[in-house]
Order: C-alpha cells, then sequence, then structure tokens
C-alpha cells in the first residue's frame, strides 16, 4: 500500500470517528390512575442520556397509582409533542448554562387548571394557564427545610410560578430562572406552535 493511501485511510478513520453522534433521550409520559396510556398525559419529561430500557411504549403501574409511558428519541421535542396529541401543551427546556446551550432535561405540561402531578413530576403539582403567554405555577409544601416535597392539594400559599410571555414564548428566549444564575429555559407550547 503506498503512503498516500495509508495516510488516506488514516485521516478517513480519524475523521469519522470525530462524529458525535446525536444523544439519545429518554421519554416519560405520566397518566392520571383513572386514564390509560392512550389519552393526553399530565407531563412528559426528556432526560438527555437517560436509561432507556426495553419497557419503551408500554404502558406501565408508577408508584403513585398512574401510569406511565417511556420512549427513546434523538428528537425530543417531537417526540413530546406526539404524547401529547391534539392537546394543548407547555415544554419548558432546562439547561445547566446561562446561554441555553447545555440541555439537561426538558418537562412538558398539559395545559390545565386542575392540580395535576405525579411520578413524572418527581411528586410535584401544577396548574398551568397558555393564553400568549405560558405560565406554571408548581406547588410545594414550604415547611420543609432542604430538599421540597410537593403539595398535592396546590395550595394557593404554596406557589412558585414559572412564566414567559408571548414575545419570549415566540423568540424561544433564553431566560434566567434566577438572579443567582443557574439553569434557564424556553417555553415552546401547543396548538400555536404546531401551526407555526
Amino acid at each position: 500500500m503506498s503512503c498516500l493511501a495509508l495516510f488516506l485511510l488514516v485521516l478517513v478513520e480519524l475523521c469519522s470517528s470525530r462524529v458525535d453522534a446525536a444523544p439519545t433521550y429518554e421519554i416519560k409520559a405520566g397518566y392520571n390512575s383513572s386514564e390509560e396510556c392512550g389519552s393526553s398525559p399530565y407531563a412528559v419529561t426528556a432526560i438527555v442520556n437517560g436509561g432507556c430500557s426495553e419497557d419503551a411504549g408500554i404502558c406501565l403501574n408508577s408508584s403513585d397509582g398512574g401510569f406511565y409511558s417511556t420512549n427513546c428519541s434523538a428528537n425530543y421535542l417531537q417526540t413530546m409533542r406526539d404524547f401529547f396529541g391534539t392537546s394543548q401543551y407547555i415544554i419548558q427546556e432546562m439547561y445547566s448554562d446561562a446561554s441555553c446551550s447545555t440541555l439537561e432535561y426538558a418537562i412538558g405540561f398539559l395545559v390545565t387548571t386542575n392540580c395535576s402531578g405525579g411520578v413524572v413530576t418527581n411528586q410535584f403539582y401544577y396548574k398551568s394557564a397558555l393564553n400568549g403567554s405560558a405560565v406554571i405555577e408548581y406547588f410545594a409544601l414550604t415547611e420543609y427545610v432542604g430538599v421540597q416535597e410537593g403539595d398535592a392539594t396546590c395550595a394557593p400559599g404554596n406557589t412558585t410560578l414559572a412564566s414567559a410571555d408571548k414575545e419570549q414564548v415566540e423568540a424561544h428566549t433564553c431566560l434566567p430562572i434566577s438572579s443567582s444564575g443557574g439553569t434557564s429555559d424556553i417555553f415552546n407550547y401547543g396548538e400555536e406552535e404546531k401551526s407555526g
């Protein structure tokens, strides 16, 4: 083999080994106990390089008496949208940096004024609204020190609000969660997002 051919062979191997594969996301949808997995979930999460398993696509019982289903995909946003079907939803993407370039996870919420949540939302409960702006009210018990516990009653005094106005949503603006830095988010939402 000539030196040029050997060099080209090594170059091709080096170049092909440097191509990073797209990350795979574990997408998990949670359903209320009175529903089956064919309906709209109360929430859908996507975790980067999550532990995709053989149970993908199967409806399983969750520890809170509800149901969940998982899927694995390189296109987490589309898979999350597919889980919600024609129902309105809000997707909040969570990043580990202020420029929103390193995705940690995403969570999608069914738009509802009912107190919703469970195993897929780590036992946190929420209500949400979509009226041009995207608003998510999280409910957590305030008497706990350290790790917070969700409030399944969605009492008004236990609220933390996450929101983005219409312009921020449409521009996919990177928003800081707190003034101390940390993660940032971008909101995507239902019907308007799909038709645009």
